[in-house]
């Protein structure tokens, strides 16, 4: 992402308090608590170089997941229903395979609300791109980008209260 902000609002907030870990997170909000307005320019183009490969997509998903840990330490509002939701995720599809073997009639419909959700994700990237190759590759970046930042978010949290 890119951000620019005016002089007032730099010299007001200070800037970044932990850089590279959430600072735009955190950043942003400080910015709004001070009063200031935050807003999306569409027209506002950055170009710049995604993540070339799914094993360091899913390193920069846990990271973000980490990060807003961490950004809750200054603001723990940060984390809201939104932001767990991975994690339930995540813990939805390792619970199915204890229920695979333990209760097969709970795997059942977890594997039809699983399959529901990518057909339904599936569809969306069809109508959007119009590629059954985007659409597919949606699906396993989708799976990776939920389960990666859930465990980030669940890893963070465990460091936290171990450290105390």
């Amino acid at each position: 992402f890119n951000m620019g902000v005016s002089r007032v609002v730099f010299e007001k907030t200070a800037g970044f308090v932990d850089p590279n870990r959430g600072e735009d997170i955190e950043w942003s909000i400080r910015i709004k608590k001070e009063g200031f307005k935050l807003e999306l320019v569409e027209e506002a183009y950055v170009y710049h170089k995604r993540k070339n490969t799914l094993a360091s997509f899913a390193k920069q998903a846990f990271s973000f997941g980490r990060n807003r840990v961490n950004v809750s330490r200054f603001h723990p509002e940060a984390i809201k229903l939104v932001h767990l939701l991975p994690s339930g995720f995540m813990l939805f599809l390792f619970s199915m395979i204890f229920m695979a073997i333990y209760l097969s009639s709970v795997f059942f419909i977890q594997l039809c609300l699983l399959m529901s959700w990518l057909i339904l994700a599936f569809a969306a990237a069809i109508q959007q791109y119009r590629s059954a190759k985007v659409a597919l590759l949606s699906l396993v970046t989708s799976v990776i980008q939920l389960t990666s930042y859930g465990l980030g978010l669940i890893w963070e949290e465990l460091l936290k209260m171990v450290k105390g």
